[in-house]
Order: structure tokens, then C-alpha cells, then sequence
């Protein structure tokens, strides 16, 4: 799971045969046939029906501690659905271990849940499952391989492994993943649909930008649905014939937000197949389904990067042994409807930064937690903020002064459609 490190708040608004797999075209590489990470289940029928459904379970683990009731729950739904199968986006235990007690105990807890789906359950690989080259082997030893591809009634699965690359970088290891993947895709192109999935959202991670665009240029114009997992948020986009999607966590760690936009809860995904197309719906255990463009990933950029922009000038040494340092943030409504902007700057214990005297007339801002300038051993620049999270707020306006809660400022601003706002942002150091 990704870490945030700002939090404003905006309301706007398992036996390989008992798989579902038909055989591969003819020259499609196996890495290792017979060693494929599903657990059985009650296997559709063979027919030529075009027709299907499979679902996803998203992320578990990171956060995802006592949530159980959120996974079950999920589990309970999809098997109400009766998909011919379900497949992972990575992440179903804590893992960063390195001995295999632990590791069996943990993935003792997690089948002991899983179990209960009556579907085959495909296993994606995630930073958590494979955080080491320790559990690399572990995975290999109880699940079989680390990427892999099948077909099902005519569609394309392929599974990447973006974890491969704690070995060698971009070496030998990895290379032989990216190679196979070049393989499967150019011997699958008969596939009415094609399905590509790996843990880290490749084409939004700067670390995987020249292998995505390697992977882009394999896949070419195919229709194409492309899930991962790791942010544990839902965030998706359409670019030409591919609908990327980031799928939110299923009992993972959220930080909920009521802003289903900024796609902050828990939910499962239902793919269902027809023809080419393939119609892609978010499913909440308790609530309701959704297209995937509720969560568009345009909203969550501007939110998270649309809204505020802090700067600050250097720390000032002020005569009386105090540091002062001068900043200010833009403010901006980058939304067609009325926004309240809630500010929260701290913890201002740890920080060593206080208000300025002037604070109540001039509220602050953000501080981005880092700069050149550090006055003191004591403290940071400016004071940070904690995670992030949209919420909707009850009331809207200016009418509530800067405030201390929990050892944070808090500051609400209220923004019209289009209006931007320019706010000081005075904070001091005491005399070491």
C-alpha cells in the first residue's frame, strides 16, 4: 500500500485442472506447466457459451488487521453471483517475514477465509506476499509461479509480477518476464478480450514508466481491461481501447471517505464478457454497484494536487533567539460546485513550529514537511500533515476561526466554483 502524507479534507460532492482455463494457443509459454497459483472451486462447465463473468478481490493486508467481516462479507456476495472464477490484485497477508512458520501461518489465516468461495480463486502476487527473496521462494514452493498467463472461453489472462524486480532490477529475471509477456501477447491475438494484471499500477509509477510503455506497445489496439491493486483506493481511466483500473481494497487499509468519487471503500469487482466488451462494475459488500467511472483518476489528481500549493521562504533568525518563517498557499476550487477546504497542520508537538501570533487573522497552510533550511535540530519545516481523505463536511463558510484540535491547526475555507485564494502561512520557532 502507497502512504500519503497530506490529508486535506474536500466535500464535493483453488488442483490447477479444476481451474476455469481452456488450453493456451498453440506456442503460448508456460513457465511452468502444472504449477499454476489457483486454489480449486466448483468449475463452470466446459461450453462455448460467450457469455461469463469473473470477479476481483482487492487488497487485504496493509491496514487490514480485524477486518475480516469486510473480506467475508465480499466472499459471501460473490458467491451469491456465481462467477466462473475470482482472481486477486496481490496483498493477502502482512508477509515481510523471512521465516516459512510464519509464513504458512499467515497464509493458514487467509485460505482459512478464502476457502469459503465456491469459485476457483487465482493468487496475484503483491509487494506484501513478495517482499523478499524469502517469500519469492516461499510463493513458488506453496503456489506455484511468481507470473503466468491462461485463456478462458476465448479471452486472455495474463498475470505480471512486479515484485520480480528485487532481484536484478531490470536484469536477467525480470527480462525474462517481460519477455514472456512479449510471447503470450503476440501469440493470443485472436483473443476477444484481453485482461492484464500485476500489483503495482505500472502506469502510474515513475519506477515502472519504461516498462509500461514497453507493455503498451505490446498490446497495441486489442481491447484490453488493465486492474491492479496497491493503493487500496479506486482510480480509473480509459486511454484508446484499454480501461485502466486501480482496484480498491477488500478489507484492506482505507482511509474512508463518503466521496465515492475520491474511491475510498471497500468493494469487489464483477467483470462480465460479452462479445469483445467487457462491462467492468464496482460492487460494495454492504451497498451498491457502480460503474467504473465513479472514481474517475482526474478527480483524485485534482484533488490531491489541484487544491492547494504550499511555498515558503526560508527560515528568518529573529533578534530575540525566535525562527519566523514566511510562506503562504494558493487555494483553488478546481470543481464545478461549492467546496469546503479543511486545512490540518501537525502534530505541532513533534514539530517544534507554532502559530504565529498572527495566526487568527492570517491562516496557514500545509507545509510540504522538508526544504534546505533547518533552523533548529528540534524541529521540521514546516510542520507536515497527516494522511489524506475526503469527507463530506457539515457546513460550508468562513465562520469557524483557526483552531487546535489533537495537536493540529485546523483551518476551513470556503471556495465558489473557480475561485482561488492566496493565505499566508506565519509560523515560529521558539529560542533554542
Amino acid at each position: 500500500m502507497k502512504q500519503t502524507t497530506w490529508r486535506w479534507l474536500v466535500p464535493v460532492l483453488l488442483g490447477v485442472l479444476l481451474c476455469p482455463a481452456s488450453p493456451a494457443w498453440a506456442g503460448t509459454p508456460q513457465p511452468n506447466p502444472g504449477k499454476l497459483p489457483c486454489w480449486p472451486g466448483q468449475a463452470p462447465p466446459a461450453d462455448t457459451t460467450e457469455k461469463f463473468t469473473f470477479a476481483i478481490l482487492g487488497d487485504k493486508t496493509s491496514g487490514g488487521e480485524g477486518k475480516w467481516p469486510i473480506f467475508d462479507r465480499a466472499v459471501d456476495a460473490i458467491n451469491l453471483l456465481a462467477p466462473d472464477f475470482v482472481i486477486t490484485t496481490g496483498d493477502h497477508i502482512p508477509g515481510h517475514m523471512e521465516e516459512k512458520a510464519q509464513w504458512t501461518e499467515e497464509w493458514r489465516e487467509y485460505r482459512e477465509h478464502a476457502a469459503r468461495l465456491r469459485p476457483p480463486l487465482w493468487l496475484i502476487p503483491g509487494n506484501h506476499d513478495i517482499s523478499n527473496t524469502a517469500c519469492h521462494r516461499f510463493w513458488q514452493e506453496d503456489l506455484g509461479d511468481t507470473y503466468y498467463a491462461f485463456t478462458h472461453k476465448g479471452c486472455l489472462f495474463l498475470v505480471l509480477n512486479t515484485e520480480e524486480e528485487r532481484f536484478d532490477g531490470r536484469g536477467q529475471i525480470w527480462r525474462a518476464m517481460m519477455d514472456f509477456a512479449r510471447e503470450t501477447l503476440s501469440n493470443s491475438q485472436e483473443a476477444r478480450h484481453s485482461f492484464i494484471f500485476f500489483h503495482k499500477p505500472m502506469w502510474d509509477d515513475p519506477r515502472f514508466s519504461a516498462d509500461w510503455a514497453e507493455l503498451e506497445g505490446m498490446l497495441g489496439d486489442r481491447p484490453c481491461t488493465v486492474i491492479a491493486g496497491h493503493e487500496h483506493y479506486l482510480s480509473t481511466e480509459r486511454r484508446g481501447n484499454k480501461l485502466l483500473v486501480i482496484q480498491n481494497a477488500t478489507g484492506g487499509g482505507i482511509h474512508l471517505s463518503n466521496v465515492r468519487e475520491y474511491g475510498c471503500f471497500h468493494a469487489f469487482a464483477l467483470v462480465t464478457i460479452e462479445g469483445n466488451s467487457a462491462h467492468y462494475a464496482i460492487i460494495e459488500p454492504d451497498g451498491g454497484v457502480w460503474p467504473p467511472e465513479i472514481a474517475p483518476a482526474a478527480f483524485r489528481k485534482q484533488f490531491t494536487f489541484g487544491m492547494v500549493s504550499p511555498t515558503a521562504e526560508l527560515p528568518e533568525h529573529l533578534p530575540d533567539g525566535s525562527w519566523r518563517v514566511k510562506g503562504r498557499a494558493e487555494l483553488s476550487n478546481p470543481f464545478d460546485t461549492p467546496v469546503t477546504l479543511q486545512l490540518r497542520i501537525g502534530p505541532l508537538s513533534k514539530s517544534g513550529w507554532q502559530p504565529a501570533k498572527d495566526t487568527a487573522s492570517f491562516p496557514p497552510a500545509c507545509g510540504q514537511g522538508s526544504t534546505t533550511g533547518n533552523p533548529s535540530p528540534q524541529s521540521s519545516f514546516p510542520p507536515a500533515c497527516g494522511g489524506a481523505g475526503g469527507e463530506f463536511l457539515p457546513q460550508a463558510g468562513n465562520t469557524v476561526p483557526p483552531f487546535i484540535e489533537n495537536d493540529e491547526l485546523v483551518l476551513e475555507r470556503h471556495l465558489e466554483p473557480g475561485m482561488t485564494e492566496t493565505v499566508p502561512l506565519p509560523f515560529t520557532v521558539p529560542e533554542a
